[in-house]
């Protein structure tokens, strides 16, 4: 039966560079560990409620872990440890978008009071507004010599000119009101040029083609936001999943569009399978979230792509907007959520993507912390600029060329 353990790293080697001595690890354990060789060395110790046993040892010249480290990543990676239910709003039939946005945000507040993740944290898992885990079982298993299908930064350097970690700016336009604040947020991302990726609806509002392509021309990406935005697509047949999709077809060959996003990331294997057959990736998993639609908190716990069914997950690793003017943070104190979580991703080397929503309520109360925000990544000359779709492809580089 799965288990929430926690590793305890005692090997200097073994130990992330990010991670303090005193920290431990925690992930979710579904195999008994298996018995230590007479002799060996204990490296690290997995602790759950029960006792303090060895979990990576040395037995001659080298070491190994006694339980599958790569399972372990998996099982956070894919969200396996959730058991995720289905939001009442996309069992509704009309689109829930016909509430007024501010009357969205009261009664969201109004409905999860009681049961409400802390924002300060707390001890659910994954931690919140960062969770260490699948970072130090990746560091550990390439220590140990295990093939995690990734770069490890600090050692293969996986972005462009030394840059030392990358930052993503997307923009979810869910309804024709968003759509109109185009111009507008492509204006806010000036301090970090025109780097943005925005995804779109497919068929949900009319688009002005000429417009997205100047977008293009400047250096922005579009990706595909669902076919509309109901909620409702990552719960039917493969059948019809497939038919929602190709509604799209034009939008996505017309503007070349590689990446999507599912609408309020609720995904499921059907869609992610179709998916496969169609984008270079998506990003719908936040690495960890609070409030969330399906879970009091989920998360991969990954600030790095990784394969999920066959599709590249670039996830998303800044709080998003809406979760954190939900829980009723002002604006300084979004600011300093997402600071406090760039700093941990530039201090691992990975992704930094700041999701937000184009849709007037949320982006008239966010402004601010956006602009102060891209402010400090403009500033801070070690962080590598994109757009998804350029992550993606930089990802799937060849080790030897990256």
């Amino acid at each position: 039966m799965r288990r929430l353990v926690t590793l305890e790293i005692a090997d200097d080697g073994l130990r992330p560079p990010w991670l303090a001595p005193g920290d431990a690890v925690r992930f979710w354990l579904s195999q008994p560990l298996r018995e230590a060789p007479p002799g060996a060395e204990p490296l690290a110790h997995v602790v759950d409620a029960e006792r303090r046993r060895p979990a990576i040892v040395r037995a001659g010249p080298g070491a190994a872990p006694l339980f599958d480290l790569l399972e372990a990543i998996r099982t956070i990676t894919h969200e396996e440890y959730l058991r995720p239910r289905r939001p009442l709003h996309s069992r509704l039939p009309l689109p829930y978008q016909l509430v007024p946005g501010p009357l969205r945000l009261a009664l969201f507040r109004l409905l999860v009071r009681r049961g409400r993740a802390p924002m300060d944290g707390g001890a659910g898992f994954p931690a919140w507004p960062a969770d260490a885990s699948v970072e130090a079982l990746r560091f550990v298993a390439d220590r140990l010599g295990l093939d995690t299908g990734r770069r490890i930064p600090g050692r293969a350097g996986p972005w462009p000119d030394g840059r030392g970690y990358a930052f993503a700016i997307s923009w979810d336009v869910d309804t024709a009101a968003g759509r109109d604040r185009i111009g507008e947020i492509a204006a806010l991302c000036s301090p970090i040029g025109a780097a943005a990726t925005l995804f779109l609806v497919g068929d949900g509002y009319a688009h002005d083609h000429g417009r997205l392509a100047a977008l293009r021309d400047a250096g922005c990406e579009i990706g595909l936001h669902g076919d509309r935005h109901d909620n409702r697509i990552a719960y039917l047949p493969p059948a019809a999943i497939e038919r929602r999709l190709d509604r799209c077809r034009d939008f996505v060959e017309r503007h070349e569009i590689a990446g999507f996003r599912a609408p309020s990331l609720l995904e499921s294997a059907a869609l992610r399978a179709a998916l496969a057959r169609r984008f270079r990736y998506a990003s719908q998993i936040p690495d960890s979230e609070v409030d969330s639609l399906i879970a009091l908190r989920r998360g991969c716990c990954s600030c790095l792509p990784f394969d999920k069914g066959g599709l590249l997950e670039v996830p998303i690793t800044l709080p998003m907007d809406d979760k954190l003017l939900l829980a009723g943070l002002d604006a300084d104190r979004v600011l300093a959520v997402w600071r406090r979580k760039l700093g941990w991703v530039r201090r691992i080397g990975g992704v930094a993507q700041l999701a937000l929503h184009a849709e007037p309520h949320l982006l008239d109360r966010s402004r601010g912390p956006i602009r102060g925000i891209l402010e400090d990544v403009a500033a801070d000359g070690s962080a590598w600029v994109a757009t998804l779709g350029e992550i993606a492809r930089r990802w799937e580089e060849p080790l030897e060329h990256a």
